[in-house]
């Protein structure tokens, strides 16, 4: 569950590399089959970057994640966008 001081990028990091893991594929695999470097693959996992909604589609749908579970992270990959987009007109 979200805790109120851990932004969404990190819940989504969190559920990407779960996802991964189900998967058993390494960060370079994933990152080779969606056309990324590693490095971006575990920044978005570690929550230091956030990845775009339509890059967490590619990655769940190479991950052959589906049902709930998809829409749940796809969900976060949105919320996380959305909080990015706020922010930056709440600190202006």
């Amino acid at each position: 569950m979200r805790s109120d001081d851990a932004p969404l990028s990190n819940e989504l990091g969190r559920a990407l590399r779960e996802a991964r893991e189900s998967a058993h594929w390494g960060v370079r695999e994933l990152a080779r089959r969606v056309g990324v470097t590693p490095s971006l693959i575990s920044a978005w996992e570690l929550g230091h970057r956030t990845p775009k909604p339509l890059d967490v589609a590619g990655i769940l749908g190479a991950l052959g994640v589906v049902g709930t579970e998809k829409a749940r992270i796809l969900y976060l990959a949105l919320a996380a966008e959305l909080e990015k987009f706020g922010n930056k007109f709440s600190d202006g």
